[in-house]
């Protein structure tokens, strides 16, 4: 990562560079190489998220803006307005998978007429940045995704759901071991553990 005492030249050898904004609103390491590969490629890369986001503090970033929680828990709407009106970004790109759906609540509420204060060009911004609303609720049925590649006849891993220790041991006796255990809602890697025997799958119960 480099010093922040270190501006890095984001000019590309042809034309200005474009803006993206870098969204991360979940503390850790998410998309802490992006800013360095993005400006490498000509682009400027900004930040509007949590301090706690690494991504934030690269040399590479050229604009930031603070947007966390408020008193009540939720993610105020102007924050992102007011980032995408100061940097005018061409593209939003969520560093983690909080981002992505905070993002993507905004796009159908919007897209629904749920969310009146929502500018236009905000609508369009995270719509060209993730793809059209009406298909956003694919990318939370993971256990579907599992179903349908064994309807499809797909390889797939074996999984099934970890409620109960006796289940699971049950499941690693009929498919071996190492298991992969992830704790339902986790992101960005965390609540993954590796077992490779019993021993190991009782200590993480």
């Amino acid at each position: 990562m480099p010093s922040e005492n270190i501006k890095p030249d984001l000019t590309p050898r042809t034309g200005t560079p474009v803006p993206v904004l870098l969204v991360g609103v979940t503390s850790g390491f998410g998309g802490m190489h992006l800013p360095r590969h993005l400006a490498r490629t000509g682009l400027m890369p900004g930040f509007l998220g949590s301090q706690d986001c690494l991504a934030a503090h690269s040399g590479y970033i050229g604009y930031r803006h603070t947007w966390q929680r408020d008193e009540s828990g939720q993610f105020r709407l102007a924050p992102l307005a007011e980032a995408v009106r100061q940097f005018h970004p061409r593209m939003l790109v969520p560093v983690d998978e909080a981002s992505v759906e905070l993002l993507q609540r905004i796009g159908i509420d919007a897209a629904n007429g749920n969310a009146l204060q929502v500018p236009p060009d905000l609508t369009d911004l995270i719509a060209r940045s993730l793809g059209d609303p009406q298909g956003y609720a694919l990318g939370a049925v993971r256990k579907a995704a599992y179903a349908t590649a064994c309807l499809a006849g797909i390889p797939a891993p074996f999984q099934t759901d970890a409620h109960e220790l006796d289940a699971v041991l049950t499941f690693a006796h009929r498919h071996a071991y190492p298991l992969v255990m992830k704790r339902e809602g986790s992101v960005g890697g965390c609540g993954v553990n590796f077992v490779n025997d019993e021993s190991s799958l009782r200590a993480f119960f």
